[in-house]
């Protein structure tokens, strides 16, 4: 296969239009062909359920040489009418009021072909739309809350700063595979009278279909839900060809996010850049949506921009308000959690002065990166909600797919499965740690991470009222590591839960040990 590469339709984001993105590749999406909007059987045939395969992402995307393909999945009026009022006014939308868009983005003194609409596809959040003259392509995307009837004021900085961070990342560290962007926009006056987001497009196949085998050995077993078959079968019994690609593709991720060590900031929140060239980079308080855009009207949470990583913890954990004795007891777990190494502090050496805060890619999963055949990363996709985080779960971190047993899918993970999640850590971050210099760099936290980022989870996971039920997750997890409390009957362990305003003892001597870096992974 050819080398990947990079496909630029400007000279960079300075010289092109003044108002600025992203792709949002990160759930399944679903080929909308704009002549079957209307309400035909056959459209209603292209809905695709949340539980729809992992390995169908991106494949319209990424991979030119498929021909476009309709996904037939049953679903019921309702869903299809949700479906239309979620999408349908994003497809009543010209083909040609997206080429003129493109032309301008992808402004050039020498003329070209015109663009043309390959195709529309859409997941949760956002519609995306994909363009092509013939030499170049380049992405569209829309928000699902980009309508005048859905989108407000805190929508924007969502939008806004996904594509900061990512001119921010290209600028900072030029050879990183993030998509150049094109131009941005947060209103309704532009060629497709909607917000939106426009960059280059990046050639290459998702991981998923280097981690996979296929040979069919890991097909979908009786009884077990497709979801969660693609995202934990795959750890069993791979081919030595397929072992070697995931070998290849840990090393060269870890290499690659390593990179962004040279980006810090000295406060948490969501980047923005400003100044007459964007060459000023600050931080503004952390915004995202309540119910991962699942929600039709898309409600957000706002969280405040901090200087130390003790205070962005202990905000959180101030805004749980425990109404029984067992929640009470939550949220003592929490305060020690978050009382504890490497929670308190975010350094990059101990004899640094100030704390200072790297980036945290909220989705980094394996339909989220691109890569060769052989495995070699080439593109990182998805940086909406990105944001500066304590050293412990920022770059360093471990990819999303090397922590399922942090998860919510962790109860039907085997032991076999487990012990191969194990080895691929391993094998990421002895990688991360040479990479970064050394295990006294952030790297000493990429093997305990998977549990830092559960906390992470946990904490700002689209807040909303799920917030107990997460955080009561978390803490039966993590007592699953402590020997005294392991083996407690419900009974006993709501008992427990329900003592800790009075005796904490075993908490605050086992907690610390398990987060302390140093510890083998749980």
């Amino acid at each position: 296969m050819e080398i990947l590469k990079l496909f630029t339709c400007c000279a960079g984001r300075r010289a092109a239009h003044p108002t600025l993105i992203a792709s949002d590749f990160s759930n399944t999406f679903e080929s909308f062909p704009q002549s079957q909007v209307q309400g035909s059987q056959a459209a209603r045939n292209l809905y695709v359920t949340e539980s729809t395969v992992h390995r169908l992402d991106e494949q319209v995307d990424n991979d030119t040489s498929r021909a476009n393909s309709t996904l037939a999945i049953d679903s019921d009026e309702s869903s299809w009418d949700e479906e239309l009022y979620r999408w349908g006014p994003f497809q009543d939308i010209p083909d040609s009021s997206f080429a003129t868009l493109a032309a301008k983005a992808c402004s050039s003194d020498e003329p070209g072909a015109p663009f043309v609409v390959e195709r529309r596809v859409h997941g949760h959040h956002s519609l995306v739309v994909v363009l092509s003259n013939g030499t170049s392509k380049l992405i569209v995307k829309i928000p699902v809350v980009g309508t005048k009837d859905r989108w407000n004021k805190q929508h924007e900085p969502i939008l806004s700063s996904e594509a900061d961070t990512m001119v921010w990342i290209k600028d900072q560290v030029p050879h990183f595979p993030v998509a150049e962007v094109l131009d941005y926009n947060t209103g309704f006056h532009n060629d497709i009278a909607a917000p939106y987001s426009c960059h280059s497009f990046i050639e290459g196949k998702s991981a998923i279909d280097i981690w996979y085998d296929n040979d069919g050995e890991e097909e979908e077993t009786e009884d077990e839900d497709v979801e969660t078959n693609t995202t934990t079968e795959w750890t069993d019994n791979p081919s030595e060809e397929c072992e070697q690609r995931r070998h290849v593709f840990l090393r060269s991720l870890a290499r690659i996010m390593a990179e962004l060590r040279q980006i810090s900031m000295d406060e948490t929140g969501m980047l923005q850049l400003e100044g007459e060239d964007f060459d000023e980079a600050t931080i503004r308080p952390l915004v995202g949506y309540i119910g991962a855009g699942f929600l039709l009207d898309h409600p957000y949470w706002n969280f405040p921009v901090f200087p130390t990583a003790s205070a962005f913890w202990q905000e959180r954990v101030a805004r749980y308000n425990p109404a029984t004795p067992y929640s009470m007891g939550l949220r003592v777990v929490l305060e020690v959690i978050v009382n504890s190494p490497p929670f308190v502090c975010s350094k990059a050496s101990p004899q640094d002065e100030e704390e200072s805060f790297t980036l945290y890619h909220p989705d980094l999963d394996l339909q989220n990166i691109l890569v060769t055949d052989d495995g070699e990363v080439v593109g990182i996709l998805d940086w909406e909600g990105a944001f500066f985080a304590p050293r412990c779960v920022g770059h360093i971190s471990l990819p999303s797919f090397l922590k399922y047993d942090w998860t919510p899918i962790a109860d039907t993970l085997s032991a076999g499965r487990l012990q191969h999640l194990s080895k691929y850590r391993e094998i990421y971050t002895n990688a991360m740690i040479e990479a970064c210099g050394g295990p006294e760099s952030d790297a000493r936290y990429t093997m305990q991470s998977g549990l830092y980022g559960a906390v992470v989870y946990t904490f700002f996971s689209n807040f909303g009222p799920n917030f107990h039920d997460k955080a009561d997750k978390l803490v039966k997890t993590l007592f699953k590591k402590i020997p005294e409390l392991r083996d407690m009957e419900e009974e006993a362990f709501e008992e427990y839960m329900e003592s800790l305003g009075k005796d904490r003892k075993i908490l605050e001597n086992w907690i610390p040990k398990l987060l302390d870096h140093r510890t083998s992974q749980c």
